[in-house]
């Protein structure tokens, strides 16, 4: 029980350490310059450009970790997402999460998580991101709840759906998440299409995920190809650009905007859409929606 102990509380200690090393060294090392959403937004209203966006997910299997189930480490998107942030391309941007600086604008428990990811991660998500570059904002799309002040929430959702206004989307999405179902956030678009891919691990599917964009994606000017695959969608906007596709990583906008309309003062598990952050939130039941099933060109589970 002694020795136990012992173990337990030198542990202990080596977590302090190297949090306190992380801390002092984010204080010391330059931070990259992070737009704000509203600068985000307006950007890729005049740009049509396409977009990859990083948050803690991408970090962590960027440094070797593995995400609760949600996506396996391996090795070949972990070196697919160094190289998003070390090779710009023509039409293209990459969004981080705006946490370098003041962190006011956060509400209490996503104050604590963010310092907590500083603090256990920080120091190593800089040396794997370049200063010489600008970034834009992750939380364009996660626009809601981990805001303290939410007066801003609504505007940013009716930016977003300027983007997609009266175009043609190809959404490439999670066989569960149902991105826009039972909500009007595609209402403004002209047409959708879907193709299917992996709740969990969906870079396994990688190769087959990005023939079928570039087998259904129509081109020209008025599509927009929308990716809610974790930091697939990240790889996915990235390479799918370099094919002279227009494509956003739209990451969790869905429950974001259902999180907004409920007027959730936290993350809450919702009926019918995988939500891989919060508890119950893997347990999807099945709909009857014709609208939906029509829209599915593809699945590739």
């Amino acid at each position: 029980m002694a020795n136990e102990r012992m173990i337990y509380m030198l542990k202990k200690m080596r977590l302090h350490v190297i949090s306190l090393y992380n801390r002092v060294t984010w204080r010391m090392k330059k931070k990259p310059t992070v737009k704000s959403i509203d600068e985000t937004l307006d950007y890729i209203l005049e740009h049509h450009c396409s977009v990859s966006r990083y948050g803690d997910g991408e970090f962590t299997v960027m440094l070797g970790v593995s995400c609760d189930g949600y996506q396996m480490c391996d090795t070949e998107l972990k070196e697919k997402l160094n190289e998003i942030l070390q090779k710009p391309i023509k039409n293209h941007i990459v969004c981080l999460p705006d946490i370098f600086g003041d962190l006011s604008f956060l509400k209490e428990s996503s104050l604590i998580f963010n310092k907590g990811m500083i603090a256990g991660s920080g120091s190593q998500w800089l040396k794997n991101i370049p200063s010489n570059r600008i970034y834009y904002n992750t939380f364009f799309t996660r626009c809601y709840n981990m805001f303290a002040d939410k007066t801003n929430c609504r505007r940013w959702f009716e930016k977003n759906k300027e983007i997609w206004k009266n175009r043609d989307i190809l959404l490439i999405e999670g066989e569960k998440s149902r991105l826009g179902i039972g909500n009007d956030l595609f209402a403004g678009a002209k047409s959708v299409r879907r193709i299917l891919g992996p709740a969990q691990n969906a870079f396994e599917k990688y190769d087959e995920l990005y023939n079928a964009a570039i087998n259904y994606a129509r081109g020209g000017g008025n599509e927009l190809i929308l990716i809610a695959l974790g930091m697939t969608a990240t790889v996915l906007a990235y390479d799918l650009a370099q094919a002279g596709l227009w494509a956003i990583d739209i990451g969790h906008i869905d429950v974001e905007y259902e999180w907004f309309l409920r007027g959730a003062t936290d993350k809450i598990a919702l009926n019918g859409k995988f939500v891989n952050e919060v508890s119950g939130g893997r347990e999807v039941a099945e709909i009857n929606d014709p609208v939906y099933e029509n829209q599915i060109v593809e699945s590739i589970i």
